[in-house]
């Protein structure tokens, strides 16, 4: 009976750990990046912070990466954009043979657009 209890524990753990980082918070970041670039600020007036709004949100963001930065962007936010059950984030350079791309790249690129 303990080792169930403490099996349970852990999961929640686990999944607090995602809630609280992980794929919601990157794609946070690259909300912030983008909305610290004045051109896609304007693009990108949207409410990408709050859970279920953000799953809709997600479509305009991965398709403003690929159209304006060559970026195809697999972005996961889990359970009704809370983060739970999401798988890592993928990004693929379409101006580069579609190698990875690390986030920190992702951030970089979009930081550099139309400077």
């Amino acid at each position: 009976m303990t080792k169930e209890i403490l099996k349970d524990e852990i999961l929640k753990d686990e999944q607090l750990e995602q809630v609280a980082g992980g794929t919601v918070r990157e794609y946070e970041e690259i909300c912030s990046a983008m909305a610290n670039n004045p051109i896609l600020k304007s693009i990108l007036e949207t409410g990408s912070h709050v859970p279920i709004s953000n799953q809709v949100d997600k479509v305009l963001v991965e398709d403003i990466l690929k159209v304006e930065m060559g970026i195809k962007a697999d972005i996961s936010l889990g359970f009704l954009g809370t983060g739970l059950g999401s798988k890592a984030n993928t990004y693929k350079d379409l101006r580069n043979g579609g190698r990875s791309m690390t986030h920190s790249q992702v951030i970089n690129r979009i930081s550099m657009y139309a400077i």
